[in-house]
């Protein structure tokens, strides 16, 4: 808080600088980079606030075919998407999941941006939930696969490092997957991607059925 406070007054006043100079003036540019930067800076922050997770998570009963649709939504409007065909392979006798519903929300959100950002706003993007079996325990597996362009394979071991990122230069913090992982294990479950540079990439969550014990004790 201490960094964000000065940060919001950096952007604020930048805003008021930038109006007193005209369109396409090397000063309005400059302060745009001021601007454009401050925010930057506010959004590692965020990222490091949220791989820190200094909050418990609030966990209930939910539906994941029903929060993967919510997390689309929000973004199925947006500029990034109107290129992109979106394909749901919903399982739809999955049961429920005792989950943070905003934690899921926001690493579904990450893997769905993620693979606009990787097809560069043109391809398809599946969407997949299906029951599992791992080490005799049954988990519920969603799959995010993008046609993008791939990961290559000195590049997937560090994907989950904090500030490690494929992005250009300025586009991401490198915090998202590290955040995602995460809140996928505080959860009990698992993260792991399959990619190949050229031919897309697909992530894979797990997250472990709720089994009622006073149910499984009658």
């Amino acid at each position: 808080h201490e960094i964000n406070s000065p940060l919001t007054g950096i952007v604020t006043f930048g805003h008021l600088l930038r109006k007193k100079f005209q369109e396409g003036t090397q000063e309005r540019e400059d302060i745009e980079v001021i601007i454009e930067q401050a925010n930057r800076c506010s959004n590692i922050i965020k990222g490091l606030l949220g791989f820190a997770r200094a909050t418990s998570a609030e966990k209930n009963l939910i539906n994941i075919n029903d929060l993967v649709n919510s997390s689309l939504n929000m973004v199925r409007n947006k500029a990034d998407f109107f290129n992109i065909k979106i394909v749901l392979d919903f399982d739809e006798s999955l049961p429920t999941v005792r989950a943070d519903a905003s934690q899921i929300q926001q690493v579904f959100l990450n893997m769905i941006i993620n693979a606009a950002d990787a097809m560069e706003g043109k391809g398809t993007l599946t969407v997949r939930t299906t029951k599992v079996e791992e080490n005799g325990s049954p988990f519920t597996e969603i799959e995010f696969n993008d046609t993008g362009y791939g990961i290559s394979e000195q590049d997937i071991p560090k994907l989950f490092e904090p500030f490690f990122t494929t992005k250009p230069v300025g586009k991401g913090t490198g915090l998202g997957l590290a955040v995602s992982h995460g809140i996928i294990q505080d959860h009990g479950g698992r993260i792991r991607v399959r990619s190949k540079p050229g031919e897309g990439t697909s992530f894979f969550m797990r997250l472990p059925f709720y089994i009622d014990k006073k149910e499984q004790n009658q």
